[in-house]
C-alpha cells in the first residue's frame, strides 16, 4: 500500500478499504439538491477510473 494514503478506520466509515479523502461539509438546505446533484456527477466521472464517491 501507498503510504501516502491512509486506510479508512473501519468505525468511521465501516470499511477498510484504501482511502484517498474522508470529508464532511456543511451545506445550506436551499443549495442541497444543487450539491446532490454535483457529487453525483463526479461519482459518474470517478467511477471510469475505479474511485467511489459516496455522499
Amino acid at each position: 500500500m501507498n503510504p501516502a494514503f491512509g486506510t479508512t478506520r473501519l468505525a468511521a466509515t465501516g470499511r477498510s478499504v484504501p482511502q484517498l479523502l474522508n470529508a464532511a461539509y456543511l451545506v445550506d438546505d436551499g443549495q442541497r439538491a444543487e450539491f446532490v446533484r454535483a457529487v453525483g456527477e463526479l461519482a459518474r466521472e470517478a467511477h471510469r477510473s475505479a474511485v467511489e464517491v459516496t455522499v
